[in-house]
């Protein structure tokens, strides 16, 4: 028999879907956690990139001869003829159709085309256009087709006997917008009035790239973390996220908002350079997608940045952006905030992109993160309110810098760095990233919890245990909670780190704290810890990676029926902190020192390896 054979409710970065994180044990739908978000957000995957969620805004994607496809001739131009399932898709599934299309005449106004209309469109927003195309027949080679989305983008495309994915992308400037694949006469035509094709696969997109294909039925479908879901966002799904490498963690996060528009297009004209230059997807960013831009330094003797302004708002602030060394090593990230066009507050730090490490800082913290591939988040935390009361003008400037210290110097009109993925939030530290075109964002808090399981829960005694990654000690966040209800604290078992750090675990009983056990020394961010709360009327104990570092024999109480477990929840006991969590374990009895010993020990450094010493299966 091991420990784990004793558990009532384990759960892990294990299966997901969306609004469930699904426990480990027990083996049914029971203590599977409910997750709540309701907007998109963005994760680090198994491969180390950042994972965005995408949609494609088109219906009936690659079913031709729906209704949403119209068929039109126009003027001299006879309707395309459309044949469901005639050829091979590039999938392997024979759901290619046939469209023929023929315009009879010379003028732009005959046309032979298919359209679906009324696409909900983002007026200034970049959109990706893209529909696999291949010539039915040999004869068809070397014809051209027309497409087009009116008010983004538009091309005369050549068809090969092979598939092709065509992908045009431009900015919209009217909403709604039309997704059109047609042979047309006159200027801006096709040099055939006929064209006989398979079509398949047809997407449009917002965002800076285009991405794997959606299909899309009677839904617009939005993709994330290997789900699919009707809908333009992709909301309560789990986060299992990767950052740092290994083993996946669960990420909780508080609501934040990305107050930086246009996050990945530094040559927007929301951005204001001053003798330094935007070459735009220049390379592969962290999302693994020829994103990130390249801010060139100019000629002249002085500073060369390029700056984003935001939302004044009287809050602490933690400005990042995604850097990557090429000619110059280093980035220099300063934050500021105007009254009349004079500067008050100049938080400021070096960033070396070569070594991974954090230079000079003024009026403010810093760090750096590595996400792989030379790519470094810079983050610089403001330590003072920001913007000051009665800021006119805030912002941030990405400058190039020749070594710490020194951002001011001759630049050659070629060196430069790579940026990408910028980001300003209200807050004491950084969050996941949140993409933004031309309105600011906001990711909702993670809640994840599970009610109605008073059959996992010891109810006069037991013990929580939890492995997790310390990821700030800012706010408090919650490990585990039990209770009555989702919030009730008249009655709950309460495990938590506190705002500055500290372990805390507590029993509220008739709406008193009858204990309240706090480990004095705080935890470290960036350290993984093994923590076991056991409690029992007068007979509690904490201990923290092998150590007992709290217990209490004199606390007395009496609990009523505790029937929800919540690992993040908006009631009394959290605040929102920033976790990551690696397990979570329920036993209904209070395990004994040299069993809470074993479970938080050092022996094993990851929870899967303590689940195959003691011969646990997890499946």
């Amino acid at each position: 028999m091991s420990l784990l054979t004793d558990a009532s409710l384990i759960v892990t970065p294990n299966g997901y879907n969306v609004g469930k994180l699904y426990s480990v044990v027990p083996n049914t739908t029971l203590g599977d956690m409910d997750v709540v978000r309701a907007t998109s957000a963005t994760r680090v995957d198994s491969a180390g990139l950042i994972e965005i969620a995408r949609t494609n805004l088109l219906l009936q994607s690659q079913t031709f001869d729906n209704a949403s496809w119209v068929k039109v001739g126009a003027n001299l131009g006879i309707a395309p003829l459309v044949t469901a399932n005639q050829g091979t898709a590039p999938d392997g599934t024979m759901t290619a159709d046939r469209v023929q299309f023929n315009c009879v005449g010379s003028l732009s106004a005959d046309r032979s085309y298919i359209v679906q209309g009324s696409l909900t469109t983002t007026i200034g927003t970049r959109y990706y256009q893209s529909i696999y195309v291949k010539a039915f027949s040999p004869s068809e080679v070397g014809k051209e087709l027309r497409i087009s989305s009116d008010g983004m983008t538009s091309s005369i495309i050549t068809i090969t006997a092979n598939w092709q994915r065509i992908v045009l992308n431009g900015l919209a400037s009217f909403n709604p917008s039309n997704f059109i694949v047609e042979t047309r006469g006159g200027v801006g035509g096709t040099a055939n009035t006929t064209a006989d094709v398979l079509l398949w696969g047809a997407q449009l997109e917002g965002g800076s790239v285009a991405t794997e294909y959606i299909p899309t039925t009677t839904s617009i479908r939005t993709k994330f973390a290997g789900i699919t879901q009707d809908g333009s966002v992709a909301q309560n799904i789990p986060r299992i996220d990767y950052t740092g490498g290994g083993c996946p963690k669960i990420l909780y996060e508080p609501a934040r908002t990305n107050e930086i528009l246009y996050s990945e297009e530094f040559s927007n004209t929301g951005c204001t350079s001053c003798d330094a230059t935007i070459s735009a997807n220049a390379t592969n960013s962290p999302s693994n997608t020829f994103t990130a831009d390249k801010l060139i330094e100019g000629t002249l003797a002085g500073p060369h940045y390029t700056g984003k302004n935001i939302t004044n708002s009287n809050s602490l602030f933690t400005f990042s952006v995604f850097a990557k060394k090429s000619e110059r090593n280093f980035l220099f990230l300063q934050a500021f905030a105007t009254i009349n066009n004079n500067f008050t507050y100049l938080p400021s730090a070096y960033f070396d992109l070569n070594n991974g490490t954090v230079g000079t800082v003024n009026a403010a913290t810093a760090s750096i993160e590595n996400y792989g591939n030379g790519w470094y988040r810079c983050i610089l935390n403001c330590t003072s309110t920001f913007p000051q009361a009665g800021s006119t003008h805030i912002g941030m400037y990405m400058m190039t810098a020749i070594a710490n210290g020194v951002n001011s110097y001759l630049g050659d009109g070629t060196s430069g760095i790579f940026i990408w993925g910028a980001q300003a939030e209200a807050g004491a530290y950084a969050t996941s990233y949140i993409p933004t075109t031309t309105a600011t964002v906001t990711r909702n808090f993670d809640l994840i919890n599970k009610a109605g399981v008073s059959t996992l829960i010891g109810q006069t005694e037991g013990t929580i245990y939890a492995e997790i990654l310390v990821k700030q000690i800012t706010q408090d966040y919650l490990i585990c909670a039990l209770s009555p209800t989702g919030l009730s604290t008249t009655y709950a078992v309460v495990f938590k780190v506190d705002a500055v750090g500290r372990l805390v675990s507590q029993v509220y009983a008739a709406g008193v704290i009858v204990v309240n056990i706090v480990n004095l020394t705080p935890f470290v961010v960036g350290n993984i810890y093994k923590v076991a709360f056991g409690y029992k009327s007068g007979n509690s104990v904490v201990f923290l990676n092998g150590t007992q570092v709290g217990t209490t024999d004199t606390d007395v109480f009496v609990l009523t029926t505790l029937n929800a477990v919540s690992l993040v929840n908006t009631g009394y006991y959290v605040t929102g902190g920033q976790q990551a969590v690696k397990s979570t374990v329920l036993f209904k009895t209070r395990l004994t020192d040299d069993q809470l010993i074993l479970l938080t020990g050092d022996s094993f450094s990851t929870y899967p390896e303590m689940a195959n010493a003691l011969i646990y299966t997890i499946q």
